[in-house]
């Protein structure tokens, strides 16, 4: 069986690239012959997803704008799997469909989401309205990560075919696991100054703003916070600057961008990652960190929570600065809270299987044999 993932670029910096990278590796590890058709290749920028790729025998093909043009490069496969919705290269991927036949998923990464379609909405609605619906095949299936970003995106996708899958997403649980427990590194913090970590790109919405806020607004507490990803532009340096003017010191430490296998580790030293966001299609990072072996404490905005919390490796947090404040210091400044999370943590490995690329790549396997043989 040939599968060809089409996506605007393998830029290890995109959380929906590294999703569609992650989902490769798990249906190549599932015995199907995967193909990645970027729509650009910068061979620096995405030198570590090209090298995944290689490992694991996925090869690269001609992007899909060339399909449109010459024949002979469009791929032979017996489905073509879209990543995202607005990248200018994804409509010749549609095309290619509608003119061989050939059935076509499309993972939105969220992009169809509400908060998603608020932003550029006029620009994205007449994109879909004069390019998509005319290119791409009248009927194709919807893949959603959680039941939550199905719901959500009901009204859009239902518009268009009545077929979706909802599979999550997936990772090598048994590789992060050894990088977060093989990395040399620094003790772990003692009890007294428990550490929380948000791991993400700095920016509106993400919900790092709320721990600075829940940081400056009980400056009695005691645990304190390491913030790891992009902070270089206007919004984070601002960040940066609320923390030095509120005094907190080194109760916020800012990391920067820190890639696998060190984030692993990095990750695995903290009492548990914290992630208080206003949106999160699916929320790959608190999967990465119940693979690593800690806790994770999440806002209901983030759609994976609900299978962690019931697998009770997580818990539910507002995102209102005030609240957040009183929780974490529940959770990380007092016996009862610590025991909590170390009962969580011993959990972990459990939690994790159901997200790990064998289990996962052999639920796709059943999807494309399925929609191949429609």
């Amino acid at each position: 069986m040939r599968i060809v993932h089409a996506m605007a670029n393998l830029n290890r910096g995109e959380g929906a690239i590294a999703a569609a990278v992650g989902m490769m590796i798990a249906q190549r590890r599932a015995g199907i012959d995967v193909f990645a058709a970027p729509t650009e290749v910068n061979s620096h920028r995405d030198r570590a997803h090209l090298d995944q790729l290689e490992s694991a025998g996925v090869s690269c093909v001609a992007p899909p704008a060339r399909w449109r043009r010459h024949d002979d490069e469009a791929p032979e496969c017996d489905v073509v799997h879209v990543h995202g919705l607005w990248d200018r290269g994804l409509p010749d991927a549609g095309r290619l469909a509608r003119r061989t036949a050939t059935p076509m998923v499309v993972t939105p990464h969220g992009m169809c989401s509400t908060w998603a379609l608020r932003h550029a909405r006029w620009k994205k609605a007449i994109y879909r309205r004069l390019v998509l619906r005319r290119l791409w095949p009248g009927s194709f299936t919807w893949h959603f990560t959680t039941d939550a970003e199905a719901t959500e995106a009901q009204p859009l996708w239902q518009r268009t075919t009545q077929d979706s899958v909802v599979l999550p997403l997936s990772l090598d649980v048994a590789g992060i696991r050894a990088a977060a427990s093989g990395l040399p590194g620094d003790p772990p913090p003692p009890r007294a100054t428990s550490r929380a970590v948000f791991v993400g790109r700095v920016h509106p919405g993400k919900g790092v703003e709320y721990l600075v806020d829940a940081l400056a607004h009980d400056p009695a507490a005691a645990w304190g916070l390491d913030v790891i990803g992009p902070c270089d532009d206007v919004f984070g340096q601002r960040l940066i600057e609320r923390t030095r003017e509120a005094g907190l010191g080194e109760r916020a430490t800012w990391h920067g961008p820190v890639y696998p296998p060190a984030l692993y580790g990095m990750i695995a030293r903290a009492d548990a990652l914290v992630l208080p966001s206003d949106h999160e299609n699916f929320g790959l990072v608190a999967v990465e960190a119940v693979a690593a072996g800690i806790p994770v404490l999440l806002s209901d905005r983030v759609a994976v929570a609900s299978k962690l919390v019931a697998a009770e490796v997580a818990a539910l947090v507002s995102r209102q600065p005030a609240a957040l404040a009183h929780e974490l210091a529940d959770w990380l400044d007092t016996d009862a809270g610590r025991t909590r999370l170390q009962q969580m943590r011993e959990r972990t490995p459990g939690a994790a299987a159901q997200f790990d690329h064998a289990a996962v790549g052999e639920r796709w396997f059943e999807v494309y044999q399925r929609l191949a043989m429609r």
